[in-house]
């Protein structure tokens, strides 16, 4: 797992994950395989490394909905090369 407090997440390693909804918040998946499911995601913690999808729904709501909204305008602010308070870029 990354560098990432294990606590924050339950995990899920090489597992089928089916069924009419699944909340992928505070999941770490590594190797799953999702099928007709809805993947609900409100922009909680959550990692997902080299899962695959088949016939999934993605649902987004709260933050995550929010973020996908805006994104398109914090892209031009990324490549207006602005820097957050720390100096670092983010990409």
């Amino acid at each position: 797992m990354p560098d990432v407090p294990s606590v924050l997440f339950v995990e899920h390693r090489n597992e089928v994950i089916g069924g009419p909804r699944f909340v992928l918040d505070g999941g770490y998946f590594e190797n799953c395989t999702f099928v007709d499911v809805t993947l609900i995601y409100g922009g909680g913690p959550c990692m997902l490394q080299g899962c695959t999808y088949q016939r999934c729904r993605l649902f987004l709501h709260g933050p995550a909905r929010w973020t996908i909204e805006v994104q398109p305008e914090l892209e031009r602010i990324l490549q207006s090369g602005a820097k957050p308070p720390g100096g670092s870029r983010v990409a």
